[in-house]
């Protein structure tokens, strides 16, 4: 379970392999985990912790599901993606425009 980190790479990679995540509510992307139903997401607290473990391993079916939402999810924080999306994001701040390749 990630606690506390802004974006949570370990959290990206895990999913990246198609693995449902944990994750507090304090990570950055616990937002998007949600939103793309890609795990669960706990307050910082074991008993909330220990029952997040105990669904995703009883429950293959939804185990299964928040995998591969998992996985989808992960390709959106690919490098190439990111970058451009971080350019774009700059890019509106500085009201330059942005013209990608």
């Amino acid at each position: 379970m990630q606690l506390a980190e802004r974006l949570g790479v370990a959290v990206v990679e895990a999913m990246a392999a198609g693995l449902p995540v944990i994750v507090s509510n304090q990570v950055g992307i616990h937002g998007d985990v949600l939103k793309a139903h890609a795990g669960l997401v706990v307050e910082c607290d074991v008993q909330q912790l220990g029952s997040a473990l105990t669904e995703l391993v009883c429950n293959a079916s939804l185990r299964a599901a928040m995998g591969a939402n998992a996985a989808a999810l992960a390709r959106q924080f690919a490098p190439g993606i990111s970058t451009a999306s971080l350019v774009t994001e700059y890019a509106r701040v500085t009201r330059q425009s942005y013209n990608p390749r």
